[in-house]
C-alpha cells in the first residue's frame, strides 16, 4: 500500500464516519432524546443538541467537501465510471446540498417543526446512504472482467 492507497482509505473512511456520526445524531435526537425528554428540561436538552449538532455539521460539511472531492475525482479517474454512475453520483451531491440546506433552516426549531426537520433529514440522510451503497455496486461491478 503506497501513500496514495492510504490516503484514499483515510478519506473513505472520514467520509463514512462524518456521515455515520451526523445521521446517527439525528436519529438518536428524533428517535430516543426527544421522546425521552422530560417537559420541563425539553428546552436545555434542546439547547445542548443545537450546539452539538452545529459543530457535527460544521465539522461534516468540511469532511465531506474535502473528502468527497478526493474520492470523486479518484472514481471518475479510473475510467470504471459509466454514465449511470455519475448520474446517481450527482443524484446524490444534489441530496446531500439539501440535507445540509434543511439542516440549516429548521436548526433552534422547536416543537412540531423540529421533529419535522428532523423526519426529513432522517430521511434524506437514509437515501444518501443508500445511494452510496448503490454507487459501490455500481464501481465494482464495473471492474469485474466482461
Amino acid at each position: 500500500m503506497d501513500a496514495t492507497d492510504l490516503l484514499l482509505v483515510v478519506m473513505r473512511w472520514m467520509h463514512a464516519m462524518a456521515a455515520m456520526i451526523w445521521i446517527g445524531a439525528i436519529w438518536f435526537e428524533l428517535f430516543v432524546a426527544l421522546p425521552a425528554a422530560d417537559a420541563g428540561h425539553e428546552s436545555a436538552l434542546l439547547a445542548s443538541f443545537d450546539a452539538a449538532s452545529r459543530e457535527i455539521v460544521q465539522t461534516a460539511l468540511i469532511v465531506f467537501l474535502v473528502s468527497g472531492a478526493l474520492l470523486t475525482f479518484e472514481r471518475l479517474s479510473r475510467g470504471a465510471a459509466g454514465t449511470t454512475y455519475v448520474e446517481i453520483l450527482l443524484l446524490k451531491v444534489v441530496l446531500s446540498v439539501v440535507m445540509f440546506q434543511v439542516g440549516f433552516r429548521f436548526r433552534g426549531a422547536r416543537g412540531a417543526r423540529r421533529v419535522r426537520g428532523l423526519r426529513i433529514l432522517a430521511g434524506l440522510g437514509l437515501v444518501i446512504v443508500l445511494l452510496a451503497t448503490l454507487l459501490k455496486w455500481l464501481y465494482e461491478r464495473a471492474l469485474l472482467p466482461a
